[in-house]
């Protein structure tokens, strides 16, 4: 992918989705794992860090080359689709949230404005990973 031509910003965001990838200009996404701390019987003093349930949460707003109704299926489908996030053009370093859904779904739009229909939703998945191969 190259430059984008209206931002000069080469990073994207994909959603795989019917064998098609469909393209957003902005997105964010929070990778979380549950913390505690274990502290032994009797002692005031922890021990270690306990780690639980891992969670990914993320947003999706203004789509690049993707119909409204594209982003309606998903959310009313209950479809599980996976969101790669690329910070950089022609690089490895991805992060991938598997099994998305989308739990709601907004719309914007500026009575003679010049920009097109802004369309954004939230998701949840079921797992995430990043992957690097050095570029």
């Amino acid at each position: 992918m190259a430059m984008h031509e209206f931002t000069n910003v080469t990073g994207y965001v994909e959603v795989a989705m019917t064998g098609d990838l469909k393209g957003f200009i902005q997105g964010d996404f929070t990778f979380e794992v549950e913390t505690g701390e274990y502290i032994t019987q009797g002692s005031d003093t922890i021990v270690a860090h306990t780690r639980g349930m891992r969670r990914c949460t993320g947003h999706l707003q203004r789509a690049w080359g993707m119909q409204s109704d594209d982003l309606y299926d998903w959310l009313s489908g209950d479809a599980e689709y996976d969101v790669t996030f690329y910070p950089k053009d022609a690089s490895a370093k991805t992060y991938t949230a598997s099994g998305c859904v989308l739990t709601n779904l907004r719309g914007s739009i500026t009575a003679g404005g010049a920009d097109a229909l802004l369309i954004d939703c939230d998701f949840k998945a079921l797992s995430w990973g990043a992957g690097d191969s050095g570029v």
